[in-house]
């Protein structure tokens, strides 16, 4: 009877095994949407929560199998040493499934990190193009007026996109950490940059 449960226990194993390690390979490739890879750590966080129960479940049942057969037949040195191993193996089963929760975890923080992160490219690109072509409309206006209301537009719409971006990082932060705080710098960078433009152009119209 051991025999045979331990075969069946490590064919459980090998079972749930196969299917994190599918979901692993799916999450940590790079050739397909960070959507995708997210979802696939999503799912392998599933299934280790199912194998934990499936193992957890396979062991006390051979506890409650063992206790059985000591309440029938006695205790015996043999049975007694088979019932600590199995609670051992029940510590041992939630132990393991703590660190793989813990790196199961860790890769959900990366990735939502990584996500975030195409999204800010995606964004500043877009921003980049966008100041650009306010830019060079700005300065193709012959007439010296229309060519400083033009930049102040230009510089309007630069200090909305950038302030809302590094305002959107610190939003995105959490206080006291070097993201928050690097966000918030900037912030003040670029509102003092924005006031000197400003200004600057303010006096070349007068």
């Amino acid at each position: 009877h051991t025999k045979m449960w331990k075969a069946r226990r490590t064919r459980l194993i090998e079972d749930y095994d196969r299917q994190a390690e599918a979901q692993r390979q799916l999450r940590d490739n790079e050739a397909i949407s960070i959507s995708e890879r997210i979802e696939a750590n999503k799912e392998l966080g599933k299934i280790l929560e199912d194998q934990g129960k499936a193992e957890k479940e396979t062991v006390n049942a051979r506890i409650k199998s063992i206790q059985q057969r000591i309440a029938i037949e006695g205790e015996s040195v043999e049975l007694t040493n088979e019932l600590y191993s199995l609670n051992t193996e029940l510590v041992a089963i939630e132990a393991k499934l703590t660190g793989l929760r813990s790196e199961q975890k860790t890769n959900e923080n990366a990735l939502r990190k990584e996500s975030l992160e195409l999204l800010n490219t995606e964004k500043e690109a877009e921003n980049e193009v966008a100041i650009s072509r306010a830019t060079f409309d700005a300065e193709r206006k012959l007439i010296e007026t229309e060519r400083i209301d033009s930049l102040k537009e230009a510089l309007a719409l630069e200090k909305e996109i950038e302030l809302a971006r590094v305002q959107n990082q610190i939003d995105a932060a959490k206080v006291g950490t070097q993201a928050y705080a690097d966000a918030t710098a900037e912030k003040l960078r670029l509102e003092e940059d924005y006031r000197q433009r400003e200004e600057t152009l303010n006096e070349e119209s007068l």
